[in-house]
């Protein structure tokens, strides 16, 4: 990504249209949560909506008129086929695709790494590395 936002933010839905200049073709949302409304409110009419997550709680609100009279698309995703996991990488290699890391911890600080997880306040992956 190359522009980013709280998702805390108050008036998310108005801060990402106003920096994406006007309501977004994709929104990829992999917490979920309180913000959904505002989220997919953003999205432009023939838009698509897409989720591999819900850390931020798996209940939204959804008014299906958003849905059907905007024309979204909704797509879900829990595993990657090989090929697309392949190509990931080499989006990341080539620096088309850029991980946000919200913790680096080592092995032995796993603990430390899944209490910090638990609090919901990082932003971006939780890295755990071996020496």
């Amino acid at each position: 990504a190359d522009l980013l936002l709280d998702r805390n933010e108050k008036e998310l839905k108005s801060n990402i249209i106003e920096l994406a200049q006007g309501p977004v073709d994709v929104l990829a949302d992999v917490a979920g949560g309180n913000n959904f409304v505002q989220l997919f409110e953003s999205i432009a009419k023939g838009g698509c909506y897409v989720t591999s997550g819900a850390i931020a709680g798996p209940i939204v609100d959804l008014d299906l008129r958003t849905l059907y009279l905007n024309d979204i698309e909704m797509h879900g995703c829990t595993v990657y086929d090989p090929a697309v996991f392949k190509l990931l990488v080499e989006y990341i290699e080539n620096e088309r695709v850029k991980p946000i890391i919200g913790g680096v911890f080592r092995l032995e600080e796993i603990r430390h790494a899944q209490e910090e997880f638990s609090k919901k306040q990082h932003v971006g992956a939780m890295v755990l590395t071996v020496d």
